[in-house]
């Protein structure tokens, strides 16, 4: 998994009054993640909820893992379970992740999922990518979610 920060103009570049990056990480990566959440919009005809847990302890990588449910016209459709590949934190001196991409690929389509944290809410960006023929033309959603539940 790939770790980054944002860093703001003025947090760019250590000065006398600051210390440098700290080496090592405290607490887990992407715990303020973890967790259950749901779409504010109750009337979303995009992705419903989504669930991000931490892997397993016996896999050797502390990877986090997501599952999406989307609308569908017969109910919901569940997306499976996608590895986070990259976390961000927004801050080089806080000590936690708020920010994440995750991908899911299907026949003919890629879902490029960006998401941060604000306020409370997980706001979620979803670039949809079509391959092949179809006529399907590329687009992008953004949606608001709110914590349901601690896994």
């Amino acid at each position: 998994m790939n770790y980054s920060l944002y860093l703001s103009s003025e947090e760019q570049a250590p000065t006398e009054a600051t210390s440098a990056v700290p080496e090592t990480l405290i607490g887990p990566p992407g715990q303020a993640l973890i967790g259950c959440w749901a779409n504010t919009n109750k009337n979303s005809r995009e992705i419903l909820r989504f669930e991000i847990r931490e892997k397993s302890p016996d896999d050797k990588d502390s990877a986090l893992l997501l599952t999406v449910h989307s609308a569908a016209d017969d109910g919901e459709k569940n997306w499976g379970e996608s590895e986070i590949t990259t976390l961000f934190e927004d801050n080089i001196n806080k000590a936690g992740f708020d920010a994440f991409i995750a991908e899911y690929h299907f026949d003919g389509q890629q879902v490029r999922l960006q998401a941060n944290m604000n306020l409370g809410l997980l706001i979620m960006t979803a670039l949809h990518t079509y391959k092949g023929e179809g006529g399907q033309r590329n687009y992008f959603s953004r949606e608001y979610f709110r914590r349901q539940s601690v896994i």
